[in-house]
């Protein structure tokens, strides 16, 4: 699962606002917007969080963009090279090399390629280890990335075409430019019909007024430093050993959903004057609440510089990402949070147009926590149907090629395909997989869920809870979690009695039963509340984990008595 997004280091974010704060002091003699670019040019917001990341030795296959396709019928690989030696010249950014002047970086267009052949190697069992492979190899951005072609023969017709970009010069929008033209390139050459479309917009251009504008930006990032104010990363359970994640430290889990579940989402939108996009991403909060048990939470989603008909068939990295802030405290119908999420996104997109590495640079130490994870560290998308290369004369299907590697720690999908399914993409350094595949089972019963019924509240969703507490845990112990000083927290069903709530703080000196009690207060309705709080020493649990209490009492025996030791006060 693919999101033009880019996740953000420690060392990362340290040198991004180093570097913004040297060629802040340069902005002032940028190009002019209209005037078209001659010679080296700064690269875009985008592309330089992308070259920080390869020259930190961070990219690895991370941004590797295979872009494959199973082609059964009479494959002409000559009139393809010709197609895709006509391709590159036409769209400079495809041959772009990247270089260095002091700290800043650079890019410059290199001469068009005399020919662009099509290598071809046989299958071996089904090609999948050979296109991974393939996709895996590194780009030098410094000599310029041109795109790599790759066909796999299964048959004298039937071959799997595999072209690899660098993300650096392309992004979805524009992989669909791509496909169309190499189409239409492909079409002529072999019909031997020449094919003129009008000159194609440059993106070094667009990279020139993005730097000239930079000054214009000071309300927008106004705008993000209040919104995100006080706002930390979720959150997540990481594994609770290092695992060896070899060459695959990421992984997909999905479960599949009902035909009707995608119109009822739908339908939902409507109701609430919101697209499937808004009620997928109010799914994703929801999961993350439940997952977590955070009321604060921040989730990613990419946003698109184009921009009129002008850019639309621009080829280059023309995203942003766009840190969506919404609270969910007090237990809200999903309704609810949809309505919340869509004012969100509504109030984001005014101020889509910041770069994502300046609201870091602006935010400082606090766009990430202690541990060094990333403000946004979670995502989410609506997934379509995959992109493919339609050559005339050929039946086409989209191969995914998984270069195993996952751009942040946690991504939710809603497949609006075919097949439509809940999905989660996840680093293994993250969560492990037990926790990734009850996370996307969760998912998917949650969209089937709120499908039905959206006046659902958020505690009555499906989604289960990370390590540690139970799958319909209490709202009221959610919050008492998500506190950063306890360290475990139970709210059992009472059995007649009045709620009562237990938790251990991670250290001596916390917050009182009383201020505990206020922050249950402040963030649920009043029929949530316990009617008191004890905090214990450690809280008794089974052998499989599950909480354990006396019998006949529903609530959790007091560890036994010693020495110095007792309930704290």
């Amino acid at each position: 699962m693919a999101t033009d997004t880019h996740p953000t280091s420690a060392a990362l974010q340290e040198e991004l606002l180093r570097r913004a704060r040297a060629r802040a002091r340069a902005v002032d003699s940028a190009t002019p917007a209209d005037t078209p670019v001659q010679g080296p040019v700064p690269l875009s917001h985008a592309q330089r969080r992308m070259w920080l990341m390869d020259r930190l030795g961070q990219g690895g296959a991370l941004y590797s963009v295979p872009f494959a396709t199973r082609l059964r019928g009479p494959l002409d690989l000559d009139a393809l090279g010709a197609a895709l030696t006509t391709l590159v010249a036409r769209h400079d950014i495809l041959r772009t090399r990247y270089g260095q002047h002091g700290d800043e970086p650079y890019q410059e267009t290199l001469p068009a390629p005399d020919a662009i052949t099509v290598p071809v190697i046989d299958a071996v069992g089904d090609g999948v280890a050979a296109l991974a492979e393939e996709a895996r190899r590194p780009f030098d951005l410094a000599a310029g990335p041109l795109p790599r072609a790759l066909a796999l023969r299964h048959g004298p017709q039937d071959h799997t075409v595999l072209l690899t970009f660098h993300h650096i010069s392309i992004d979805g929008r524009a992989l669909e430019t791509v496909a169309g033209e190499l189409a239409a390139l492909y079409a002529a050459a072999v019909g031997g019909s020449p094919y003129e479309p009008a000159p194609p917009p440059q993106y070094a251009d667009f990279a020139a007024r993005e730097h000239a504008a930079a000054r214009r930006l000071d309300t927008g990032l106004a705008h993000w430093t209040r919104r995100l104010s006080g706002a930390v990363p979720p959150r997540l359970p990481r594994p609770a050993r290092a695992a060896d994640l070899g060459a695959r430290p990421a992984a997909v889990r999905s479960a599949p959903l009902d035909e009707g579940v995608l119109p009822a989402l739908r339908e939902l939108g409507l109701r609430h004057r919101a697209t499937l996009f808004t009620v997928a991403l109010a799914a994703a909060f929801a999961a993350l609440h439940r997952f977590t048990g955070e009321d604060d939470l921040v989730i990613g989603c990419a946003g698109s510089h184009r921009e009129g008909a002008a850019m639309r068939d621009l080829v280059g990295l023309c995203v942003n990402t766009l840190p969506i802030r919404v609270d969910l405290s007090g237990d809200p119908a999903f309704g609810v949070v949809v309505d919340r999420v869509r004012d969100a996104l509504l109030e984001a997109q005014q101020y889509r147009d910041v770069p994502f590495d300046l609201i870091l640079e602006r935010l400082g130490a606090a766009a990430r926590d202690a541990g060094g994870a990333s403000l946004v560290r979670v995502t989410a998308d609506v997934l379509g149907e995959a992109t493919a290369l339609r050559l005339p004369g050929l039946v086409a299907e989209p191969v995914d090629v998984a270069v195993g590697e996952a751009k942040f720690d946690l991504s939710f999908g809603l497949s609006d395909t075919g097949r439509p399914a809940g999905l989660v993409q996840y680093g293994r350094a993250a969560l492990d997989d037990a926790a990734g595949e009850r996370l996307a089972d969760g998912f998917a019963a949650l969209l089937a869920a709120v499908a039905a019924d959206s006046e659902l509240r958020i505690s009555q969703l499906p989604v289960s809870r990370a390590a540690g507490g139970a799958p319909d845990s209490h709202p009221a112990e959610a919050r008492l979690r998500a506190h950063p000083l306890v360290a475990d927290a139970a709210v059992p069903t009472p059995a007649g009695g009045p709620l009562l709530a237990y938790a251990v703080l991670r250290g001596t000196g916390g917050p009182s039963p009383a201020e505990l009690r206020s922050h249950l207060r402040a963030g649920l309705d009043r029929d949530l509340v316990p009617a008191a709080v004890t905090l214990l020493d450690a809280m008794p649990r089974t052998a499989d984990g599950t909480l354990d209490t006396a019998p006949g009492c529903p609530a959790p025996r007091p560890p036994p008595h010693r020495a110095g030791s007792g309930p704290k006060r």
